[in-house]
Formats: C-alpha cells, structure tokens, sequence
C-alpha cells in the first residue's frame, strides 16, 4: 500500500471518532442486510442558479465513510439513515485512500 493510502487510512480513525455518527446503511438490491457504520455526514451550503438569474441557497449533503465498513462497495441508490433521517446516495468520489464522499438526497419515500 502507498503512504498516501496509508496515511489517509489513519488520518480518519480519529475523524470518525470524533466527529463521526451512527448510520444503517443499506446496499441497494437488497441482498446483504443492513450494516451499522460510522460516517461524517456533512450540509454544506450550495447556492444554485438554475437558469432563471435568481440563485436559489440550498444544502450539499454528503456522507464521508470507509469503503472497507460498507458491506460492499457504495453505488448510486444505496439507502442510509443518518441523523434520523432517510438518504439515497446519488454519487460515489472515491479518495483513492481507502475513503468515499457519498453524495446524497434525500429520502422522502421511506
């Protein structure tokens, strides 16, 4: 393994323990059960101009995880909860030290 993946491996122990919550995470298909993981669920702010010239504000949520406590790798369409509330990933940007940014959407349907 490079030092980069190694160093981003133990950079995020202490990330995940500190500011890390608890999150069910649920393969899309179905066919391995629900897995309790620990990721970093972040809201940030996006602002979006969606052709009209009057930008609307909104939030870009993402989960950050190790691939390694998925049951398999993350794909568009898994489903979480997080934060008591229901999520779809949408995107998956690996980091390529072992870690995904999870894009996410909301989950209204559960």
């Amino acid at each position: 393994m490079s030092r980069w993946r190694d160093r981003v491996g133990v950079a995020m122990t202490p990330i995940l323990a500190v500011f890390g919550e608890r999150v069910t995470y649920r393969p899309a298909g179905g066919d391995t059960a629900p897995r309790i993981i620990t990721g970093v669920l972040d809201e940030p702010h996006q602002s979006v101009e969606p052709g009209t010239r009057a930008p609307v504000s909104t939030t870009a949520p993402t989960l950050t995880v190790r691939i390694a406590d998925l049951p398999q790798p993350p794909v568009a369409g898994d489903a979480l909860t997080a934060d008591d509330r229901d999520w779809l990933v949408q995107d998956v940007q690996p980091d390529g030290g072992g870690n995904a940014k999870l894009k996410l959407h909301r989950d209204h349907d559960r």
